[in-house]
């Protein structure tokens, strides 16, 4: 099954409220990128990674768009798909960084191999390790009483996993904030710090 198309685009995706403040910046918008990996027999192969992460790896969208479209695709347009390991060793050796543009390539592949093969991706894979998905939510910055009350609502609503993040001035408020979190959460969720 050979791969015949790649494309790539972007989309701009709206964060609910205020956004999520960062230490370096307010975000109210996440830029994703995709890819979409066609074979000859029309399946589809997915990719996704962040477009917007420059302050963290240097990756932009419009830059991982670019070298996945002028140098990535090009060495994979025409390959087959069950040559996984060669194609990965090819992707990632074609450039020093761009990891954004390798990572959704990467993504894509992998999901068209296992459709290749008629079966979920989480079997390629190796199978699943539960038959639940735990997830986090994060407590944004804030006073030691919001916290508190994000934690409650996001315990409420089911999730086992709390991260809070950090690195507020002076840093008492974080300790502050981590106690409140861990007075309704201990036992009840596992607890991390997000110092982004």
């Amino acid at each position: 099954m050979r791969i015949v198309r790649v494309e790539g685009f972007r989309k701009e995706l709206h964060l609910a409220g205020a956004g999520i403040r960062m230490a370096s910046a307010n975000t109210t918008t996440i830029t994703d990128v995709y890819v979409l990996l066609t074979a000859e027999d029309g399946r589809i192969g997915y990719g996704e990674v962040r477009g917007n992460m420059h302050y963290f790896t240097g990756d932009t969208a419009d830059r991982t768009l670019d070298v996945l479209q002028n140098l990535l695709a090009p060495r994979i347009l025409g390959r087959e798909v069950q040559d996984l390991p060669a194609i990965l060793s090819e992707v990632h050796q074609a450039t020093a960084g761009n990891h954004a543009a390798k990572a959704a390539l990467d993504i894509a592949l992998h999901d068209l191999a296992a459709k290749r093969l008629g079966i979920p991706l989480c079997e390629f894979l190796g199978g699943r390790a539960s038959a639940d998905l735990s997830s986090n939510q994060t407590i944004p910055f804030g006073t030691p009483a919001e916290a508190e009350e994000h934690a409650a609502r996001y315990l409420a609503e089911g999730y086992g996993q709390l991260k809070l993040r950090v690195g507020m001035r002076p840093f008492q408020m974080d300790l502050d904030r981590f106690r409140a979190v861990a007075a309704v959460a201990v036992g009840r969720a596992s607890l991390a710090a997000d110092a982004n």
